[in-house]
């Protein structure tokens, strides 16, 4: 595998330069035009001579990925990002931010949409068009079968896949505490936990979810205990749960195009062999 990567084909996620690209970037490559030769190879020397002098054996390259919007989605980017370094030392994402239909979606509960595209229709779309290269999501959102033109390349090892309930700062649950979930397993841990407790269905993004909790619109809240983790949440008052979760729950998912043999390389070394990516 070369150094630099292609700069003609797909030139936001090569190696260069973005402050000597951005006005070739925006006169020619909008307008879907190759980038003129003479620049090519100027910018092939460029990056030649830096990985020469830096003695790195690793990529300088810029990847555009694509994720959802939120604070823990983009928790979960910057992840895999920074394990992705430790291989590839000069590689940096430059994320699209994308609002899916479960981000916009706040009624439907989420036991109806289980390996369904719920959470990455409208990323799944954008980079099948070439808006980004990869795309990175929860691995317990992604759909099954993956969509024609996708490949799942890397399921990170993640963190704890286990749940938690979250209580108010000094509080312990009480007969008839309102917990808030919407998913079927963590309703079932919770009743393990007492039958006069209180469900409440409740969506939203983590951190609206815990603004509810903070108001005292509810009691309590059932989250990953990964999710507390990547938003440094973890301090707050909480309680492992026992019981089921959602497969892959703590993993992280790196999608690319079923094409992208390039990619695929890149980050072999960030799949953990426990996890099977039959997915793709």
């Amino acid at each position: 595998m070369s150094k630099y990567l292609d700069i003609t084909v797909m030139p936001l996620n090569r190696c260069f330069d973005r402050g000597r690209w951005r006005f070739y970037w925006q006169k020619v490559f909008r307008e879907g035009r190759p980038a003129p030769r003479e620049l090519v190879e100027s910018e092939e020397k460029f990056w030649a001579e830096k990985i020469r002098s830096s003695g790195s054996n690793g990529l300088f390259c810029d990847i555009t990925i694509g994720g959802r919007g939120s604070p823990l989605s983009q928790a979960q980017v910057w992840e895999v990002e920074r394990e992705l370094k430790q291989h590839h030392p000069h590689i940096r994402f430059f994320p699209i931010w994308v609002k899916t239909r479960g981000d916009k979606d706040q009624k439907t509960a989420l036991r109806e949409m289980e390996k369904t595209d719920f959470f990455t229709q409208e990323i799944d779309e954008m980079q099948r068009k070439g808006v980004f290269r990869l795309a990175i999501h929860s691995a317990k959102d992604l759909p099954d079968p993956l969509p024609e033109g996708l490949q799942l390349i890397a399921i990170t090892k993640g963190l704890s896949s286990r749940d938690v309930l979250v209580l108010r700062e000094g509080e312990s649950l009480s007969p008839g505490s309102r917990i808030g979930t919407s998913s079927d397993r963590r309703m079932a841990a919770i009743q393990a936990l007492g039958s006069d407790l209180t469900i409440i269905e409740i969506r939203g993004a983590i951190d609206v979810r815990l603004a509810a909790l903070d108001k005292g619109e509810i009691d309590g809240l059932v989250v990953a205990q990964c999710a507390l983790e990547r938003l440094k949440e973890d301090h707050r008052n909480h309680i492992l749960l026992d019981g089921d979760v959602a497969p892959m729950q703590g993993r992280l998912a790196v999608v690319a195009l079923s094409s992208d043999e390039e990619m695929n390389q890149i980050f072999r070394p960030l799949h953990h062999e426990a996890h099977s990516l039959s997915r793709q």
